[in-house]
């Protein structure tokens, strides 16, 4: 998912009843820019009254998966069994001889989500004319302009430079490495470096759609259908309404939706469906002093979902018809094969 560019001109007529990428419009007007940690300022300390805890679950392959590592390679050097049929190959990204799906393409793919469907900053700069001297935004958009942290002074940031950090500020969610742990990878056949698609026309934020993977000429190493990763995220002095938009950014909140990862996914690779199968989420202080009223007491059960998307639903962070638009775009399956766009 990605800003769409602010190119003047009609937008393309749509070549199919299911288009690939689409639009979710910017937010209107201002934006609640508030101080992250409530007047505590870094992460040297737990917030009294905020959640921290992590989430674990996996992700589940609905297309094939690549992540890639960013070379080509002999396959008999990375994935041996299939050198005979294939010597080069796009091989996926690897930790220990293992694919994975790096915690920051985790980030950003969940990060994106967030940005459409809550009041959200422009994290990328969109001049209206050309020239050094342009205004940054124009004029109707200089209320979404980027977040900045300025020396001094208490951080005023959007919810997404809140949860997942921006210059000058860690940010308090963090997604661990995603290993492969059931699944075989295989050999595809994919399209040459197929480019993010910008739309033409009004501001809004890219959303691509599944469907069915578009063929072509590049061998390509995926983790096919059915591939299972593990799914870890810390958080660190969460409000419950904050815990709540992460899990639907998710896809496993208010509306049910797939993700989409990995670089080829213009060309309808890489959704993913997210399952949360615990979530621990606590004050750090009534579990300290639960632990000295009794140190031999089992540990609590998985925390239920429903009181942080409550919490979330009570709360200004969400942008209700943003939701909506994002939860149809992303709905798996797609019905169409890929290759079309909607204006």
């Amino acid at each position: 998912m990605a800003h769409a560019s602010h190119s003047p001109g009609p937008a393309r007529p749509a070549e199919h009843p299911s288009p690939v990428v689409a639009r979710v419009p910017l937010a209107p007007g201002a934006i609640v820019r508030r101080d992250p940690l409530l007047r505590q300022q870094g992460h040297d300390r737990f917030t009294p009254g905020l959640l921290t805890g992590r989430l674990e679950g996996r992700l589940v392959a609905l297309t094939p998966l690549h992540v890639d590592a960013g070379s080509i390679e002999r396959a008999a050097r990375v994935a041996p069994a299939f050198a005979e049929t294939t010597p080069l190959l796009r091989p996926c990204l690897r930790l220990h001889g293992v694919p994975i799906v790096p915690g920051s393409t985790l980030k950003g793919a969940v990060r994106s989500v967030v940005e459409a469907i809550a009041p959200a900053c422009l994290g990328v700069r969109v001049r209206a004319t050309a020239g050094p001297h342009a205004p940054a935004l124009p004029p109707a958009l200089q209320a979404l302009d980027t977040c900045r942290r300025r020396a001094g002074r208490p951080a005023t940031l959007c919810i997404a430079c809140r949860l997942f950090g921006t210059i000058g500020y860690q940010g308090r969610v963090r997604f661990a490495d995603a290993r492969l742990q059931e699944g075989n990878t295989a050999v595809m056949g994919a399209p040459v470096e197929p480019a993010p698609r910008a739309l033409r026309g009004a501001l809004g934020r890219q959303v691509y759609r599944h469907g069915r993977p578009a063929a072509g000429p590049v061998p390509l190493e995926v983790c096919p259908v059915g591939s299972t990763f593990d799914l870890v995220v810390h958080f660190v002095n969460l409000q419950p309404a904050e815990l709540g938009l992460l899990l639907t950014a998710l896809g496993v909140g208010l509306r049910p939706f797939a993700l989409k990862l990995g670089g080829y996914k213009p060309a309808c690779f890489g959704s993913v469906q997210v399952e949360v199968t615990r979530l621990s989420a606590d004050d750090p202080l009534a579990r300290y002093r639960r632990y000295l009223e009794d140190a031999a007491a089992a540990p609590a059960a998985a925390a239920d979902l429903t009181p942080y998307l409550q919490a979330l639903r009570a709360s200004d962070l969400l942008l209700v018809d943003r939701l909506e638009r994002v939860a149809g775009l992303l709905r798996y399956p797609g019905d169409g094969a890929c290759g079309s766009e909607e204006g």
